[in-house]
């Protein structure tokens, strides 16, 4: 049973380290995707897409490599809970629009992605019940990534605002 825990926690964790990868290089194009739900001001989705892709990121590391397990993962679930409310907003409200998702960025918001999230939801909550390594590793690797996630996000919202 552990191993299919772990094999959870990795896809889970792989899954938002591929999500957050994927958006470093097209950073303006999520910015668009963002603002293409009607959610949030150009000042609020300029904040999203630079730092939600590096926090995907470094929870995803996190997630996958045992560090702060139940911590990463509930803040992945509430990643995807809130990502959920807006696809089901755009839905209610029938805009068309890209859903700004890991992968190519081109994909419409569709129904099919609430069934998707719900997936990965129940994938990162089997990989929460895993025990990974302890330590004060944990708070190094914590601390590091709260800088990545800062750094990251500062460099992608400067270069919004050119």
């Amino acid at each position: 049973m552990d191993i299919f825990l772990d094999v959870a926690r990795l896809i889970g964790g792989g899954y938002f380290i591929w999500s957050g990868t994927s958006k470093f290089g097209r950073i303006a194009d999520f910015w668009t995707q963002v603002m293409g739900y009607r959610l949030t001001s150009p000042i609020q989705t300029r904040l999203i897409a630079s730092y939600l892709p590096p926090t995907e990121f470094v929870l995803g590391m996190l997630f996958a490599t045992g560090y702060l397990t139940i911590a990463a993962g509930v803040i992945l679930l509430l990643l995807l809970l809130v990502f959920s409310i807006a696809i089901g907003t755009v839905l209610i409200r029938k805009i068309e629009t890209d859903c700004g998702c890991a992968g190519s960025g081109r994909q419409k918001v569709r129904l099919i992605l609430l069934t998707r999230n719900l997936g990965i939801a129940a994938i990162v909550v089997l990989g929460m019940f895993t025990s990974g390594p302890l330590g004060i590793s944990n708070v190094v690797i914590t601390i590091s990534g709260a800088l990545l996630i800062g750094l990251l996000g500062t460099v992608n919202y400067r270069t919004l605002g050119k």
